[in-house]
């Protein structure tokens, strides 16, 4: 999402640079497959064509190299797109989107101290730009994962926060911050801040299902059911095939002695032809609870076959086999 947004901003620059100093003219093919194309070959071709013929300068080459290496962090190419993006940063040192780019190729390649100084970097230069404060804060996630989560998840709270304040009406720190207070156990708090979320309604409905099934995991992990249960089956409505809210709302089912409903959802997962563990965990302890034994110790025998720890899962939801 930070990316899109920041590419949105880059465009932005570009015409108006370009409006300013061709007076109207045409605009060649290149530099529209450079600045507008959205295909990876289209802006590596466009990009390279605009750097070779030496009619960009300043600024505007270094958004050609950083659109080119944007082409190649779409092929997974990192060591081509980090030459771009270093290319741009020694063209316009100061430019916060060049900063910003490289900082994530750095973190998607592992160099996490590189990334985390061009964030700062990116920062320094723009203060109250809330996005490097929300690029930084995701980091200090990442690194919290590996070490330290404590003072690292601090750090990225923090840095949410920051991002908030610039920006409120933005919903993705919001979700970001959601996600990790989830993670750290601070339901009533991630659930807040998912509600944030929700009440912005997301342009991409997959987010908005992401948000209102992980609101709906909060709600059930605290035993708020009914309320759980409405947020899953909201998810279910705008993606009706959506597996991971309609095994949560069996499990929620379940746990309400709602047996018939935990079936039929239970059975409309497994008819995606995907086996879930829980999903057959579940469905073993509604044809137990319904008396009819049939296929229940297959149903546990082959959940725990593909997931040795499903037990341990299920007991968090309060149930064991």
């Amino acid at each position: 999402m930070l990316l899109k947004k920041r590419s949105t901003q880059i465009l932005t620059t570009v015409a108006m640079t370009m409006a300013a100093s061709a007076a109207g003219a045409q605009i060649s093919t290149p530099w529209e497959q450079c600045y507008e194309e959205s295909f990876y070959n289209g802006l590596i071709e466009g990009c390279t064509q605009v750097i070779k013929s030496g009619t960009a300068t300043g600024r505007d080459l270094a958004i050609a190299y950083i659109n080119r290496g944007k082409g190649h962090e779409g092929w997974n190419n990192y060591a081509l797109a980090l030459q771009d993006f270093d290319r741009a940063v020694s063209i316009d040192p100061d430019f916060v989107d060049a900063r910003l780019r490289r900082g994530f190729a750095y973190q998607a390649t592992g160099q996490l101290d590189q990334a985390m100084a061009d964030f700062d970097y990116a920062i320094r230069l723009a203060p109250r730009d809330p996005s490097p404060y929300h690029a930084r804060a995701a980091l200090h996630w990442i690194k919290g994962n590996r070490e330290d989560p404590d003072h690292n998840y601090e750090l990225a709270l923090k840095d949410y926060e920051q991002a908030i304040q610039l920006d409120p009406s933005d919903w993705h720190p919001f979700g970001g911050r959601s996600q990790l207070l989830h993670r750290m156990g601070r339901l009533e708090a991630a659930i807040n801040d998912y509600d944030e979320v929700i009440r912005r309604r997301p342009k991409d409905n997959a987010a908005l299902v992401t948000f209102l099934e992980r609101r709906c995991a909060a709600k059930e992990a605290l035993g708020r059911l009914e309320e759980a249960l409405t947020d899953c089956t909201e998810a279910m409505q705008f993606a009706p095939f959506e597996g991971a809210a309609r095994r949560l709302r069996g499990i929620i089912y379940l746990r309400m002695d709602r047996f018939d409903d935990a079936l039929a959802d239970f059975n409309g997962d497994l008819r995606t032809g995907l086996a879930y563990p829980e999903t057959l965990f579940g469905r073993c302890l509604v044809k137990r609870a319904k008396g009819g034994l049939v296929g229940a110790n297959a149903d546990i025998a082959t959940a725990i076959k593909l997931k040795p720890d499903v037990v341990d899962a299920m007991a968090r939801h309060g149930f064991r086999p």
